[in-house]
């Protein structure tokens, strides 16, 4: 009962901050029509990678539903249940984890499952002597706010992209380390009708880089409400490219 109260009280507060701050983005009737599915999430048994769901918004999942085929190709930063929804959805998935641990728990995972459409490639982060000096904010500098990265630089696991080439990939999804640095990387490699997808974009610096995508050529819609397994909003982007 303790539980209830808490998600409640929660779930209320969360709505009314989406109302005052975030009203064009935000909509009742899919917090309503998503609630059964975010509660059954919240249950200790329910994770990501047991429910092979991506860790985005309710509504950006069933945007990817409606326009993955079996024909696509995508791209990952940052791995789990996401890259089991996207190989059960398209051709070829490339997904890139910075975190060995998590990257070993994953690929067997993946082996146990005998999944055969999936690259699947760890770049840990290097020492970055010049930390101090960057902005987490700028895509040149390939370092991230999260506190386990202080000092670390994850040009590699960013520049991994670089070995396809432009306009190949359907959708890239920005979900892992250096969001910023990730995202002017994984722009050229979008192809014509391709979708960028980019996840918490409330979050300030990674809403600052949001310049780097051209309304002249991209169509971008954002989701901002219930997300799978935790009990406070965050906000997805999905950008199409349009020319």
């Amino acid at each position: 009962m303790i539980t209830f109260f808490k998600r409640f009280f929660s779930l209320k507060k969360e709505i009314l901050k989406a109302i005052i701050f975030y009203p064009n983005y935000f909509s009742f009737s899919e917090t309503l029509k998503y609630f059964s599915p975010w509660w059954k999430s919240l249950a200790q048994s329910s994770n990501s990678l047991v429910d092979a769901s991506p860790w985005i918004s309710f509504t950006a999942i069933r945007s990817l539903e409606n326009y993955l085929t079996k024909k696509m190709r995508v791209f990952e930063f940052g791995s789990g249940g996401s890259t089991l929804f996207f190989s059960k959805r398209v051709e070829k998935v490339v997904s890139v984890e910075h975190h060995k641990l998590w990257f070993e728990k994953v690929n067997l995972f993946l082996k146990e499952m005998n999944l055969t459409n999936i690259e699947y490639k760890l770049f840990e982060a290097e020492i970055d002597t010049e930390f101090v000096k960057k902005n987490i904010a700028d895509p040149n500098h390939y370092i991230s706010g999260d506190k386990d990265s202080a000092g670390k630089n994850y040009e590699k696991y960013v520049k991994s992209i670089e070995q396809y080439p432009d306009a190949y990939f359907d959708l890239v999804s920005v979900d892992g380390r250096a969001r910023p640095s990730c995202c002017k990387h994984a722009l050229p490699k979008i192809k014509i009708g391709g979708y960028l997808l980019y996840d918490n974009v409330e979050t300030t610096y990674y809403r600052d880089s949001m310049s780097l995508l051209n309304p002249d050529e991209w169509s971008i819609v954002r989701y901002y409400g219930l997300f799978p397994y935790i009990t406070h909003f965050s906000m997805t982007l999905l950008a199409k490219k349009i020319r």
